[in-house]
């Protein structure tokens, strides 16, 4: 019960956050492969996360970037 009011309280900003994120693209794909500032293994593991996800491509590296650069903290 208390899940879904607070679901019902904030569901349109849970929508505009959802609704954010892209399909995947062959625009966003070809983007993304002629970036030559974005390393290759990044590119390749970007791609597989979209297509995994069903993001797109250019935001699927975009997270990627963002979870190497803030959260990642190394094996253990």
């Amino acid at each position: 019960a208390q899940i879904a009011a607070e679901l019902n309280k904030h569901w349109q900003r849970l929508l505009e956050g959802l609704s954010y994120y892209k399909p995947p693209s062959t625009t966003s794909a070809e983007k993304i492969k002629a970036d030559k500032d974005v390393a290759a293994p990044l590119k390749e593991l970007g791609l597989r996360v979209s297509k995994f996800l069903g993001l797109d491509e250019e935001q699927s590296v975009q997270l990627l970037q963002c979870y190497l650069q803030e959260d990642y903290r190394g094996t253990r």
